[in-house]
């Protein structure tokens, strides 16, 4: 068992630093209507999602490559009575059409990604549309042993600074960027409920992420960035 099976296997509503508050924050700038279409990357078990649907009842569509998180969410929505499309794929190679999307929400996705996935999401989106991001960025220098570490334990594809996501951006085509600092309350809650009993193994893993979590704690932290495609 590793991180991403413990997230599937123990109750939990958004893994993501800040949980549904740093949603309500990443959404809440941002004007969203119903004739919109809008895309989630790695939607998790759909919180934001649902979240999104009951702000806005937007025309949605999730992506997860994971099967087993995205009938969570299917389940979720279906619970809920909403029309959100659930589509098992990848951010790497997502099944749409150029020009898709009003509105990409991603996060803490990309991290787990080749680089590429921005220059999808890119592709994906219409002219004039809006790529919304919240990821982990590194804010001082790790070692190797460091980053090893973090890469063994959550399977991280990118360690990046915030001039790196700007660089990414920007190399995927996004010439209008905005970012925006996330302070530490906002960083350091997320909202794992554990409404079950789990077995030792999962409790081992879970105390691991939060051992993990406490010594980066200087070093890591989150960002949003807003672009738009023109």
């Amino acid at each position: 068992m590793n991180y991403h099976d413990l997230l599937k296997k123990i109750s939990i509503n958004s893994a993501h630093p800040g949980g549904i508050n740093s949603t309500k924050r990443l959404v809440g700038k941002e004007s969203i209507s119903k004739e919109n279409s809008v895309l989630e990357i790695g939607c998790g078990t759909g919180v934001s999602a649902s979240f999104i649907y009951n702000r806005s009842h937007s025309n949605i569509t999730v992506i997860d490559q994971d099967e087993e998180m995205l009938l969570s969410a299917k389940e979720r929505f279906q619970l809920e009575n909403q029309s959100i499309e659930a589509i098992h794929a990848s951010v790497e190679s997502m099944p749409f059409r150029d020009e898709t999307f009003d509105f990409v929400f991603s996060e803490s996705v990309l991290a787990f990604a080749d680089k590429q996935a921005i220059s999808e999401c890119f592709r994906v989106l219409k002219k004039g549309g809006r790529f919304i991001l919240h990821e982990m960025i590194i804010t001082e220098q790790m070692t190797d042993e460091e980053l090893i570490q973090l890469q063994s334990f959550y399977r991280f594809k990118q360690f990046n600074q915030k001039i790196d996501w700007f660089n990414i951006l920007q190399e995927s085509g996004f010439t209008h960027i905005e970012e925006e600092s996330l302070d530490g309350t906002q960083y350091s809650v997320s909202d794992f409920q554990l409404t079950d009993e789990i077995d030792k193994e999962s409790w081992d893993i879970l105390e691991q992420h939060v051992k993990l979590v406490t010594k980066f704690r200087s070093k890591m932290t989150s960002a949003i960035w807003r672009c738009q495609k023109e």
